[in-house]
């Protein structure tokens, strides 16, 4: 894929780029080579074992199986074999699928159960090794003079692309995982970076519909993901008339769990329901796969009733449950309520995103799998019609989708086209204060109250705001809450430590943690060795007693896609981290 405008490459370091996008069902894999004064193009990775199992697409499926010790018996496109699957029902192996999923769990869903002993980290990091064997094939073979020599002589960094819900505290599971699967070590951890999937589908989109540059400053777009497991929305405006200038959010991002496979699970229990206790209940999991590959993906109108095909045997027939040569007839009507939940959810959101934007929204973009549904597009293209009083277009991208989010990723790793995004939740630490009593909320929480080393009352456990939800931040921008320690004893001040919590809920943040201990979440914890500010520092009096303060500051930067959290102190007017 090449790119309007795109310059060369400066750059004395040449590097390979490798995105990952580890969907719910499939997955994929792009990467780009820089090298100095070559402009640089995306490419995907088209080739990986066992490819003909589905039927030559590019999209690798999201499947482990494990044998008894917890090894990796077969993974990706080979789980599809039939050779496999006998293999894995004899020996007793664990199909592991949707693991995605178990890194943040849906409340609302049930999900397959994990493999026994094993923890999300290492299934993420036994897939994404094999999908960095299958990119390191593909490359040696394409590439045959340079392609073996590239992983040992250019520099290797990875973008992983994640749903908009997920933030500090996945991000991190996605990155030990990345440690256990050896793409990163603890030297070199900053060659991995992360971006949501509606950001990345968003570069895909403005590299690939050459409309998207007429969009006028005042107007807003809104990129629809909708992939497996979750669908995505996401909103940005341009910054100026001026394209170069890039975009910037213009609403919070947000993630629902109506992905496709909650299509295919209704579908499931629809079958279960219908066929349990008949000759055909071993043909449920064959009625499952047709109607996830076939059925789902072509439905159109609940005026059409539809066919699942299970077998070619003619004997395979039964009047009674509409079975007749090994296909199960079902009323499109039953098909459409199948959709119904996810559809439900999706419409909900497009009508929050409009109600939200209002005259401004001009364009919704449908990318990802799910959104090639001819059912999905037609009611979210019908639903925008009737209620908009403006003129907003629905658009999909003309090339093929299957690689937006891991080309697309790619695209922001090279341009970073958002330039400031809109804070997803309040960030803040854990703080105390001197109590004040005649403070109602400290009175109220006055079993919180400890007494200092000198003899102060301090309230504790309660929440400092340093960003709060729904702002705009641009890169690298510093937000800065001061704090201080005080002890009788210096050596106690020679480390200093902060947890950094989200709050995630409407209205006003709480001011004790334990106020909604459910909405609060911890995402890091950032420790500092103060030891040599320590010996800058001059005893004070209070009280009759000597103590030592410590002045510092936490940090919170919001980076590109990651957040960032520091604690800084000044020795001497000089400011360290």
């Amino acid at each position: 894929m090449h790119l309007r405008n795109l310059q060369p490459y400066v750059g004395e370091t040449r590097k390979l780029v490798v995105a990952l996008d580890i969907g719910t069902t499939f997955s994929a894999i792009s990467y780009v080579i820089l090298e100095n004064g070559i402009v640089p193009e995306v490419h995907g990775v088209n080739r990986f074992p066992h490819q003909e199992l589905v039927h030559g697409g590019l999209k690798i499926p999201s499947i482990v199986y494990y044998d008894g010790d917890g090894s990796v018996s077969a993974i990706g496109a080979q789980a599809l074999s039939e050779d496999i699957i006998e293999q894995a029902e004899r020996n007793k192996w664990f199909k592991c699928e949707w693991f995605k999923l178990h890194v943040k769990p849906p409340v609302s869903h049930a999900i397959p159960s994990f493999p026994p002993n094993k923890t999300v980290v290492e299934v993420l990091a036994d897939f994404m090794a094999f999908l960095v064997s299958c990119a390191r094939d593909f490359i040696t073979e394409s590439y045959p003079q340079v392609g073996g020599g590239m992983w040992q002589d250019y520099q290797l960094e990875y973008v992983i692309s994640h749903p908009n819900g997920w933030d500090g505290a996945e991000q991190h599971t996605l990155r030990q995982a990345a440690l256990r699967a050896s793409l990163i070590s603890d030297v070199n951890s900053d060659r991995v970076s992360f971006i949501t999937e509606g950001e990345a589908s968003l570069h895909f989109c403005l590299a690939t519909l050459p409309t998207l540059s007429e969009l006028s400053s005042d107007k807003t777009l809104v990129v629809l993901d909708a992939g497996g497991g979750t669908v995505d929305l996401s909103s940005y405006r341009r910054i100026s008339e001026n394209a170069s200038l890039g975009y910037t959010e213009a609403s919070v991002p947000e993630c629902y769990y109506s992905g496709s496979v909650f299509v295919t699970q209704k579908a499931k229990i629809f079958f279960e329901e219908k066929l349990t206790g008949t000759q055909f209940e071993p043909d449920i999991p064959s009625l499952c796969e047709f109607f996830d590959q076939t059925t789902k993906t072509s439905f159109a109108s609940p005026n059409d009733s539809q066919w699942i095909r299970f077998s070619n045997r003619k004997q395979d027939t039964n009047e009674i449950l509409n079975i007749k040569a090994g296909r199960l007839k079902i009323p499109g009507s039953t098909v459409e309520a199948f959709f119904a939940d996810s559809v439900q959810a999706i419409i909900y959101a497009i009508v929050k995103q409009m109600q939200l934007h209002g005259v401004s929204l001009s364009v919704i973009l449908l990318v990802g799998g799910y959104a090639a549904s001819p059912y999905l597009s037609s009611t979210v293209n019908s639903t925008v019609k009737s209620i908009s009083n403006a003129n907003i277009e629905v658009l999909r991208p003309n090339q093929h989708t299957s690689k937006a989010v891991s080309d697309g990723s790619l695209l922001y790793y090279l341009e970073h086209s958002v330039m400031s995004r809109v804070v997803r939740y309040a960030l803040g630490t854990q703080c105390y204060r001197v109590y004040d009593p005649r403070d109602p909320e400290h009175f109220r929480h006055k079993d919180l109250v400890q007494l200092s080393d000198l003899g102060v009352k301090e309230i504790h456990s309660m929440f400092s705001v340093i960003i709060d939800k729904g702002i705009c931040v641009e890169e690298n921008t510093e937000y800065r809450q001061p704090f201080w320690q005080e002890k009788l004893d210096v050596s106690e001040l020679k480390s200093v430590s902060a947890e950094i919590f989200s709050y995630d809920s409407e209205g006003v943040v709480p001011e004790f943690l334990d106020d909604a201990p459910e909405k609060f979440r911890l995402l890091c914890t950032v420790e500092a060795n103060t030891s040599e500010a320590c010996k800058h520092l001059k005893p004070k009096t209070q009280r009759k007693k000597q103590y030592y303060r410590l002045d510092y500051e936490v940090i919170l930067l919001m980076g590109l896609t990651e957040l960032r959290a520091q604690v800084a102190w000044k020795v001497n007017g000089q400011e360290y981290r």
